[in-house]
């Protein structure tokens, strides 16, 4: 039995044990082996698995063969890709549409005089 794991790549060195079997931009997704004891069949109800899950006592993707769990994972980077890209294409051009405020040459000598002059009134 396999599990897969996806993180950021980042986080590779932590999990010597699996191998990367995809990989997306900052995401990779891992592949290992795991047992039975581990996969959602082995709990009674799905809020105990994901609370293993949570507590690292579970592995929420489970598949019988590495070509299953390959092509899960492929598909899984790609819905995340479409997903961030969703995030950052309004945060781009929100950025690019900004205006820069003008300089203002002399502003601050400008408040300077007008209360010089106000104190000599």
């Amino acid at each position: 039995m396999k599990r897969v794991v996806v993180l950021p790549l980042l986080e590779a060195a932590r999990f010597h044990d699996l191998e990367i079997i995809a990989r997306g931009r900052h995401l990779a997704a891992f592949v290992g082996n795991t047992d039975l004891g581990r996969a959602r069949a082995a709990y009674d109800s799905e809020e105990v698995f994901l609370e293993a899950v949570a507590r690292g006592f579970a592995d929420r993707f489970t598949f019988n063969t590495l070509e299953e769990a390959a092509t899960f994972a492929k598909q899984k980077l790609e819905d995340l890709a479409r997903a961030a890209q969703k995030i950052e294409d309004p945060i781009g051009t929100r950025a690019t549409q900004r205006r820069h405020p003008k300089k203002d040459k002399g502003g601050l000598l400008r408040v300077v005089q007008q209360k010089r002059k106000a104190k000599r009134e």
